[in-house]
């Protein structure tokens, strides 16, 4: 059984930004196969105009359904862990962020699943020398660090030989030495063929709302947007008898659904 707990001695540093309306996970992901950075942390700042935030559900045992939120936030937080899940990296960020809304400030934190960009810095500290895998724990079903791997460290005698890539030392006892190469090799090999995030199933592709599309609502019907408020929080539309409802966008849960002759159909997430 891998130990608990792993020290990690050798690392590297990785600062960039990221720009108007790239997708948060996405890019740190590319970023991270770039440099091939298998293990590290991750802390973003800046401002996003779309989040999604999931939450545990104990019930369930189990993230719960992604939470929407498009205005403009300000990241309070945003730390996080780049580990390995199925031969895949997995990119888990917890948020924190505020907005201005017509009640004042509100903050809102949880798992992000989706975020897209204003401007945003962020710092990856990467550990070279550590491998890191998570998977679902029995008890809660929550994804987390099952194995932690170090590489060993050299022993004085091989020193004057070729160190690897990226400065990892792995010059120890063969049963080390071998735990860590398959390790690296399986790594490896994984991210050539694929680097995915583990995100909630009910990600999509952003879709501003704006006056002249058009709302299907289980009540109401096919309703025109009239207009939408800064946040895009609240929407103002004109019902079949011409009578205007404003109604609450988070609440409907809305998704882009089609396009008609150049005006977007939205409605509501459950009922597709």
């Amino acid at each position: 059984m891998s130990a608990s707990i792993v020290e990690s001695r050798s690392g590297r540093r990785i600062i960039g930004r990221l720009v108007a309306g790239e997708d948060v996970i996405e890019r740190l992901l590319a970023v991270i196969a770039e440099t091939e950075v298998r293990a590290a942390t991750i802390q973003l700042s800046g401002v996003v105009d779309e989040l999604a935030l999931v939450h545990y559900d104990r019930g369930a045992r189990a993230m719960g359904k992604a939470r929407w939120y498009r205005a403009p936030l300000s990241i309070i937080s945003c730390s996080g862990t780049l580990a390995e899940r199925d031969g895949k990296a997995d990119l888990v960020l917890q948020v924190v962020a505020s907005r201005a809304g017509d009640n004042g400030i509100e903050v809102i934190g949880g798992r992000a699943v989706n975020a897209r960009v204003v401007a945003a810095e962020f710092v990856i500290d990467a550990m070279d020398d550590v491998m890191l895998r998570r998977w679902p724990e029995r008890g809660s079903g929550l994804s987390i660090w099952q194995e932690l791997i170090g590489a060993p460290p050299a022993t004085p005698e091989k020193t004057s030989e070729a160190q690897p890539k990226k400065g990892i030392e792995v010059n120890a006892t063969a049963q080390g030495a071998a735990q860590w190469a398959v390790a690296v090799a399986a790594s490896a090999e994984a991210q050539e063929e694929s680097v995915t995030a583990e995100l909630a199933p009910d990600r999509e592709p952003y879709h501003a709302i704006k006056a002249g599309d058009f709302l299907e609502h289980t009540k109401f019907g096919r309703c025109v947007i009239e207009k939408v408020d800064a946040n895009e929080e609240f929407a103002t539309v004109r019902l079949r008898n011409k009578r205007l409802v404003r109604l609450n966008i988070e609440i409907l849960d809305l998704i882009y659904k089609a396009d008609e002759e150049g005006h977007q159909v939205f409605g509501p997430r459950n009922a597709r």
